[in-house]
């Protein structure tokens, strides 16, 4: 199973119990916000190597998908990378992060109606002091 762990449960579980407490049949911007102590885990760094590795590969999978998968109908969904910026929201900094997290919050936005007709999601990593960063 693909991105099974944490690069996909709790962003994932996390957007959809927020748009879950929002109404229902408007457009909806959720920001997602991670910190963490730097540490990655044995699956995190090999999944890293692996992406690294292979970046064509992985452009051409990800292009593939696309094309079998349904086209949204009345409905957008989009994932910007967003700014650096100071989140008061958080009480931190806000840098983007650029992992899969924000694309299987795509995938499951794009499922699911729920997540109205157009939803945004912007991920970012959370630093209380910008020079950690």
């Amino acid at each position: 199973v693909h991105a099974c762990g944490f690069d996909s449960v709790p962003h994932d579980l996390g957007a959809y119990f927020t748009v879950r407490q929002l109404p229902e049949g408007v457009p909806l911007t959720v920001d997602g916000f991670v910190t963490a102590d730097a540490a990655f885990s044995g699956g995190t760094f090999a999944s890293a190597l692996g992406q690294f590795a292979r970046p064509r590969q992985l452009r051409a999978a990800a292009r593939d998908r696309r094309r079998h998968e349904p086209r949204l109908v009345g409905r957008r969904v989009s994932v910007p990378s967003g700014a650096p910026r100071y989140a008061p929201e958080v009480g931190a900094w806000a840098l983007p992060l650029p992992t899969v997290d924000a694309q299987i919050v795509r995938r499951s936005a794009r499922t699911l109606d729920r997540y109205g007709p157009d939803f945004r999601y912007r991920h970012y990593a959370a630093v209380r002091r910008l020079p950690v960063a």
